[in-house]
């Protein structure tokens, strides 16, 4: 059986891009919605183009320390058909999960050297991987990726993958890859061409 490697683009800020996406056959996009983020946008300029997509792409908002309350609004306003929060405080992924179905719910796992990777395989949410940083709003921090033999659940691999080290990704199997930074031609324009290229060194017809 082929499995097929799933591709999220986040960090889109305007319309060109997201079709662009689209019409390449990108899975899901992401939209920032972190002010401090040099991908950031705004949630009336991402429902500008939301409206304009094509059927069948899943969108993706991350947030950063908003309330739950607030992403449960903006789901539902937006259509979002998923929510990536980062949380300082992991009890608010409960609380969240009480109104939007904990399948709709990324949950970002930032990744240390001394983080117990077992805690991923009892998770109620879609794990997302990537390495630890200071900062948030994709700074494409890396971690140790031979820890991922440890997860047995459908995960999402992030941070710093580009088209040197995709194919290294692919033994790892991941569910599905989240590129931002190593598709742009800078922060928050995305590279059609570096993103065709990712695309067929993971063997997608492009």
């Amino acid at each position: 059986m082929i499995i097929l490697l799933r591709v999220k683009i986040c960090g889109i800020t305007n319309l060109e891009d997201a079709i662009s996406c689209a019409d390449l056959g990108v899975d899901a996009i992401g939209f920032v919605f972190y002010k401090d983020s040099p991908r950031y946008i705004s949630y009336e300029k991402a429902w500008q183009i939301i409206q304009k997509l094509p059927p069948f792409i899943c969108t993706v908002g991350v947030f950063v320390n908003e309330s739950p309350s607030f992403l449960v609004e903006i789901k539902k306003e937006l259509s979002l058909s998923y929510v990536q929060p980062y949380f300082d405080d992991e009890k608010l992924y409960g609380v969240l999960a009480k109104f939007i179905d904990p399948r709709a719910i990324i949950r970002p796992y930032r990744i240390t050297d001394n983080f117990q990777m077992n805690k991923i395989n009892s998770s109620e949410y879609f794990p997302l991987l990537e390495g630890f940083s200071e900062k948030y709003g994709g700074v494409g921090a890396k971690f140790n990726w031979e820890k991922l033999t440890e997860i047995s659940v459908p995960f999402i691999l992030a941070g710093g993958i580009n088209l040197e080290n995709v194919e290294n990704v692919l033994k790892y199997k991941p569910y599905a890859i989240d590129i931002s930074s190593g598709v742009e031609a800078y922060p928050g324009k995305k590279d059609e061409q570096k993103i065709k290229a990712i695309l067929r060194r993971i063997g997608r017809n492009v």
